[in-house]
């Protein structure tokens, strides 16, 4: 059965766009009420377990039969396959991201890390963002251990529980049930945790991997020029690491205790599944690995070939359809048709269409393999764009391709994307500099610093001047805002150059990782989101002038006068009527008003804590809201990114 989250209280927009006879509601609305449109916290339960979705699970565990046990993190619940049959089912967890004891299926978690199963058959869960040490007993679960940061890894030995308090830089032990905790060893950052004996084997700092002796707390480096190591687990007398080096292959190293080795023994490219390991078992002489950013379960001979997928239908949410089926997967950016008889969004890794009439999602262009390739429909690849504009007239949505440093353009009708501009690094990571030069668009040039060729380093903002010729752009690892003149093929800076926080004339001014723009009504100013700053500032496109709307450079929550008030971590714009913005956060994880005539803001919707929860203004909770967009005078419909759906929010 899919459990579904279906939109509620929307009879005025119901009736607007004749979907079908309007629901039943309240008499009285509230502005700020929250409800959620389309898609899915979770899906997939009583299936095939290749025909669920995961969401970046983190770790498991399996029982005498190779029955395997889930912490299925970011679907905050704790799932299990059934080797018989291979159907998959929720043990614990309604997938909301919260705090809650008492019967498994009703209780929730907060992206719970790892798991294992007690000498006593119970089952203790890392419930990592809820900084504590769970137990699921009888179809029940309790808080068993708290007091911990961020705690990543748990293994247990007989009685003796032994706990990754990652955040808080030490290995833990605690005897079960009792839960009474002391210190093994200070480690930076520990993360999963493999028991032999009187030693401890741990992955830590992402990089290394250590062994630590129980008794003394000694540690004794093995290997610390890993990349990405996150499980490890100890076979016949051997001590198995899963690593790699993100977005490009998976490793397993073995390491011999007895001899003091380690080696590699296996080296796969990644695919959309086989990606990115992060936890390890041996189960009657198979291996099994559990992918994160693949969202899959493989099986393998114990070295590690003859990979089998065994669980994970998808890397991402994705099934397009009827909306009470739909899933989707990390939707970023939202913009209404020409004609508003569509909704178009961008998320993993895709551009899809949700027609109003119909009630159906399909897929634009795109696949959940993050690449650049221009062409048509499923054969373009993207990586990492984060917000898109229409073009004036509604046949085209222009977007920043971050990771691949260019601006691009997807033709609706023919559902063909192309390449406007930006030249050098195509996936680059986080980090990697690709470089700042204006000029000619070179978008086919994969060399840096080519001369008359324009760089950009992971942009991400985007809008389009009101006659559709210039392109703006936020190039945000340059903390600058450029333009690209469709006409010439060329861009030119309009603001910002080093980092920092100051008001000015063009290079003068500076930015700190603008991330969105939106255009004025008038198209004479241009709203930047300048994320690290904490701040929304206004380009005043004539004389290039940068001046700050609101924001002091400091997170915080503050409302009122525009000068005094405090954003934290704002992502997203968009227009309002009568003169207002829509500033969502994710530093808040709330939606602000602002009132550009008053100068002030204001709260529509959000408590400030992360989760799912639909309601009032000051009950409803969002996961990461990003991209936003006005449907109706009454509607603003915001994409609830970490939670896979988008929310309407009431206005009036």
């Amino acid at each position: 059965m899919i459990r579904l989250r279906l939109i509620a209280g929307l009879s005025t927009w119901l009736l607007l766009v004749g979907l079908f006879a309007p629901l039943t509601v309240q008499a009285k609305h509230l502005t700020g009420t929250t409800t959620t449109w389309f898609g899915q916290l979770f899906a997939g339960e009583g299936v095939d377990a290749r025909d669920a979705f995961l969401d970046n699970p983190n770790g498991f565990v399996a029982d005498a039969s190779c029955n395997l046990t889930l912490a299925d993190t970011m679907n905050n619940m704790v799932r299990k396959i059934t080797v018989s049959t291979n159907v998959i089912t929720r043990l614990a967890g309604t997938g909301a991201y919260r705090h809650d004891d008492g019967v498994a299926l009703n209780a929730t978690f907060r992206a719970p890390y790892d798991i294992d199963r007690g000498a006593d058959g119970r089952l203790y869960v890392a419930d990592t963002e809820n900084d504590r040490i769970r137990i699921i007993t009888d179809s029940t679960i309790s808080t068993w251990l708290s007091g911990l940061k961020r705690p990543a890894g748990i293994t247990i030995d007989g009685t003796t529980a032994y706990i990754a308090d990652t955040n808080n830089n030490r290995i833990l032990k605690a005897t079960t049930p009792d839960g009474l905790a002391q210190l093994v060893a200070t480690i930076t950052r520990p993360w999963k945790l493999a028991v032999s004996g009187d030693t401890l084997y741990v992955v830590h700092n992402s990089t290394s991997f250590s062994k630590v002796s129980i008794s003394t707390g000694t540690i004794v480096s093995i290997k610390t020029d890993l990349e990405n190591a996150e499980g490890v687990a100890v076979y016949n007398g051997q001590v198995y690491v899963v690593a790699g080096p993100k977005g490009i292959h998976n490793e397993i190293w073995k390491y011999d205790p007895a001899v003091g080795i380690i080696t590699r023994i296996a080296n796969v490219p990644e695919t959309e599944w086989y990606n990115h390991a992060s936890d390890i078992l041996f189960c009657n002489d198979k291996m099994y690995l559990l992918f994160s950013s693949g969202s899959s379960v493989f099986r393998l001979n114990v070295d590690g070939t003859n990979a089998e997928r065994i669980a994970g239908q998808h890397r991402y949410g994705d099934q397009d359809g009827f909306w009470r089926s739909a899933v989707l997967g990390r939707p970023k950016s939202l913009v209404v048709s020409k004609d508003r008889s569509k909704v178009y969004l961008l998320e993993n890794q895709k551009i899809k269409e949700f027609t109003l009439k119909t009630k159906t999602l399909r897929l634009l262009a795109g696949h959940a393999n993050d690449n650049w390739r221009d062409g048509v429909g499923d054969e373009a690849r993207l990586s990492g764009a984060t917000q898109m504009v229409s073009s004036p007239d509604g046949t085209k949505l222009y977007f920043a391709d971050r990771n691949n440093n260019r601006i691009r353009v997807l033709a609706v009708a023919d559902q063909r994307m192309t390449t406007l501009a930006g030249a050098g690094a195509v996936n680059q990571f986080a980090g990697d500099n690709n470089g700042y030069a204006e000029g000619r668009g070179c978008p086919l040039e994969m060399n840096r610093a080519v001369a008359g060729c324009a760089y950009f380093n992971r942009p991400m903002g985007i809008a389009i001047s009101r006659g559709g010729n210039l392109i703006y752009v936020a190039d945000t690892e340059n903390h600058r805002i450029r333009s690209y003149d469709l006409r010439t093929g060329r861009t030119r800076l309009i603001a910002g150059g080093t980092v920092g926080f100051k008001n000015g004339v063009g290079s003068a001014a500076q930015f700190n990782t603008p991330v969105a723009l939106q255009l004025s009504p008038d198209g004479k100013k241009l709203y930047v989101v300048d994320q690290d700053n904490h701040a929304i500032r206004v380009v005043h496109l004539k004389t290039k002038l940068v001046t700050t709307l609101v924001g002091t450079g400091k997170a915080g929550y503050r409302n009122g006068s525009l000068p005094a008030a405090r954003l934290s971590l704002p992502d997203s714009l968009a227009l309002g009527t009568k003169n207002t913005l829509f500033v969502s956060e994710i530093g808040g994880q709330r939606i602000r008003r602002i009132d550009l005539a008053r100068q002030t803001i204001s709260l529509v919707a959000g408590t400030g804590s992360r989760g799912s929860t639909d309601g009032a203004a000051t009950v409803a909770t969002f996961h990461n809201p990003r991209g936003m967009v006005m449907l109706t005078s009454t509607y603003l419909l915001v994409a609830d990114q970490i939670n896979d759906l988008i929310r309407a929010v009431r206005l009036k």
